[in-house]
């Protein structure tokens, strides 16, 4: 979920557990397909990287991402089936070191903005954004100009488009 700031740091909290338990990293996506009307139109962004991740299939998401309205009920699913149930929500934007410790097989739910849940694996998370393809001459023209200044970007957003 968010835009592809918010997907970068999820991306890398989700690689970084990944590595730890030696298993492969699955994205949900589907929130993209269901937004509300009241929701901003977001994509799927980080396809333009060379992510080491793959697409969590629908059945995927069903087993790990159930979850009820009650934490007491949450714990009661966790030690009917172990583990493997495990559905973490960031309760907080402060940073949580049991993130870091949580079992294989969990859903993250959250948007974990802060270094610390990957700084252990910064150059794999450097290597992981790099771009797929190289920038056009026109791109690059524009990337150097951008260097080169003191630039500011700005987005204007009206209701009236």
């Amino acid at each position: 979920m968010g835009g592809l700031g918010n997907q970068m740091f999820q991306y890398a909290v989700g690689r970084n557990l990944a590595i730890k338990h030696a298993t492969d990293l699955k994205l949900d996506i589907s929130h993209y397909s269901s937004l509300g009307p009241t929701e901003a139109v977001r994509t799927f962004d980080l396809d333009i990287f060379n992510i080491c991740a793959s697409i969590a299939s629908d059945d995927e998401v069903a087993r790990l991402a159930r979850r009820s309205r009650s934490q007491k009920v949450d714990r009661v699913l966790r030690r009917l089936f172990g583990p493997k149930s495990t559905h973490f929500v960031e309760r907080t934007y402060r940073y949580d070191p049991g993130v870091l410790t949580l079992p294989d097989e969990t859903y993250l739910d959250g948007y974990f903005q802060t270094e610390k849940y990957f700084q252990d694996i910064e150059h794999t998370v450097r290597a992981d954004f790099t771009f797929k393809q190289e920038m056009s001459a026109n791109a690059a023209k524009i990337a150097k100009q951008i260097g080169d200044s003191d630039s500011v970007c700005l987005r204007y957003v009206s209701d009236d488009l």
